[in-house]
């Protein structure tokens, strides 16, 4: 039995040895500035993709069609909840790292909670995206695609606000005046988006009031609103500020690639261990 043990003791310190036993970084060190353009890209040239997939095929009028609404039919439909889904795993990668980045950055406890409180607000905004990719406007269910709406559009907007104000603060201790003209163009977008959302919140709630009151009429196509149709201008109103709140928020997002740009994470980290007298991979180390 001794003997036994010898020769199994011989055998794992070879295998050591011969670096069979080690650690393993899968990704050693991973630049994160790719998470915010990746996020931009995949909404920005997806939405127009389906945009222009939905014209084609006659599912919606040329002129700013509710973005959702061009991801209502077949094909299209199946684009763009790929894109949406894409987009919130993007979305969350970036409200994390800008998140535990934020924490590094500041030892004010007033910012610390603010930072959390836009972090919770972020994953918020994330679910609301999976909402909108997964419940169509016009379906059974679109109910919960509106509140989908209010999580991305909403919720998203005051997330972007306290985020501006965390970094106002940040960019004043650090004497970062890049940070500084950043925070500036941030306060700019918020502003804008501010109004955009009221715009976008208001005008769709009227527009929607006078369908409900036409979906009776059978010539009357809510996908394909004409300026013969009452409240046409309201409901011009609201697809342009949805387009343009959600075309400012995506550009937001490249605000972080400067300071994401000095930032490197260690990905999972993979061990072989003896345990129980075999070898099991059990052990990961997330920094």
């Amino acid at each position: 039995m001794t003997e036994l043990k010898t020769m199994e003791d011989d055998w794992r310190s070879g295998l050591r040895s011969s670096g069979s036993i080690k650690s393993c970084r899968c990704i050693q060190k991973v630049g994160v500035k790719i998470v915010p353009i990746g996020f931009f890209l995949v909404l920005s040239c997806g939405f127009i993709t389906t945009y222009i997939i939905a014209v084609t095929n006659d599912d919606v009028r040329s002129v700013f069609p509710y973005i959702s609404d061009t991801g209502n039919f077949h094909p299209e439909s199946s684009l763009f909840t790929l894109v949406c889904t894409i987009g919130a795993i993007f979305a969350f990668l970036t409200f994390y790292i800008h998140y535990k980045h934020t924490k590094l950055m500041t030892e004010h406890k007033w910012y610390l909670r603010c930072n959390t409180l836009a972090f919770l607000l972020s994953l918020g905004t994330c679910f609301g995206l999976l909402l909108i990719a997964s419940f169509q406007d016009g379906a059974t269910l679109s109910a919960i695609h509106y509140v989908g709406a209010v999580l991305m559009f909403g919720v998203g907007t005051i997330y972007c606000c306290i985020t501006t104000c965390i970094g106002w603060h940040i960019a004043r201790i650090h004497s970062d005046h890049w940070l500084v003209v950043i925070t500036g163009i941030r306060i700019g977008m918020c502003l804008l988006m501010v109004v955009g959302v009221i715009a976008v919140f208001t005008a769709t709630f009227i527009a929607d009031t006078k369908y409900e009151n036409l979906s009776g009429n059978s010539t009357f196509d809510k996908f394909k609103w004409s300026p013969e149709n009452e409240e046409f201008q309201v409901h011009m109103i609201a697809t342009v500020s949805e387009w343009f709140v959600a075309f400012i928020a995506i550009l937001f997002f490249l605000t972080f690639v400067r300071s994401f740009h000095s930032i490197e994470v260690e990905t999972i980290t993979v061990k072989v261990k003896e345990q129980y007298g075999y070898l099991r991979i059990d052990e990961r180390d997330f920094t």
